[in-house]
């Protein structure tokens, strides 16, 4: 019970001065942290599924999040070029897209 308590102390003071780093360091060193943190992460995650035996389970659900990561892209980048609608095929072109303003 005193363990579960001293840890979340120390988790609490660990994002504290995360926190606090985040707010002032230089927007590159934060883009660079987050590169490395997230690569390691990634990493770590393929050694355990690898030596748990996972592997092939999660290789499996690639596709899954395939789908979802197409999905969550166009949606993050709909304010870049605004919405397209692609109209029904024409003759002529395979496929039109206009560019939906207002």
């Amino acid at each position: 019970m005193i363990a579960n308590l001293v840890l979340g102390f120390a988790l609490l003071l660990c994002l504290y001065l995360l926190g606090r780093w985040f707010v002032e360091a230089n927007p590159k060193d934060v883009i660079r942290v987050l590169k490395w943190g997230i690569g390691l992460s990634l990493l770590l995650l393929i050694v355990f599924l690898l030596v748990s035996g996972r592997l092939g389970w999660a290789l499996a659900g690639l596709p899954a999040l395939y789908v979802w990561f197409r999905r969550f892209h166009s949606l993050f980048n709909i304010g870049k070029n605004g919405p397209i609608m692609v109209w029904p095929k024409d003759k002529k072109n395979k496929k039109q897209r206009h560019h939906v303003t207002g």
